[in-house]
């Protein structure tokens, strides 16, 4: 059953973010109870749309968003606060990128950018979190 799924891949961000329902993309329908002998702990949905982007789409740009209010002066504490208290999130946009490390971060945003565009451009802000760990990079970033 396995070879025959042509299984395409997991959500990271999800998986780090320990959701519990796992959207898996395969190339047909078929049976992922198989999947669950390997995590018990998780249940895995087939969906159409590509690994890790439904995921992705929504929180790097809130991250990205946040980092601009950190640059402005706000302070993370403060951003993480009012996403929890004012949107009923379980985590703050600061918590989720310690949560998946700011390399994380950083190339997600760049992958959604080529895929979708400028609105997905990293902060600046974010780029310096990452400091030499990006040496050789396109001077733009």
């Amino acid at each position: 059953v396995a070879a025959s799924l042509r299984l395409i891949g997991f959500d990271p961000l999800l998986m780090a973010a320990g959701g519990r329902t796992q959207p898996v993309v395969a190339a047909e329908q078929a049976d992922l109870d198989w999947l669950s002998s390997i995590w018990p702990d998780r249940q895995f949905v087939s969906v159409r749309d590509a690994v890790g982007l439904v995921f992705a789409r929504e929180i790097l740009p809130i991250i990205n968003e946040a980092a601009d209010f950190v640059s402005r002066g706000l302070s993370m504490e403060d951003v993480d606060n009012g996403m929890r208290l004012g949107l009923n999130h379980p985590r703050g946009p600061f918590e989720w990128a310690r949560l998946f490390g700011w390399p994380a971060v950083f190339w997600g945003l760049r992958a959604l950018e080529d895929m979708y565009g400028p609105r997905f451009r990293p902060h600046p802000w974010i780029r310096r979190q990452l400091g030499d760990s990006l040496l050789g990079m396109d001077a733009e970033y």
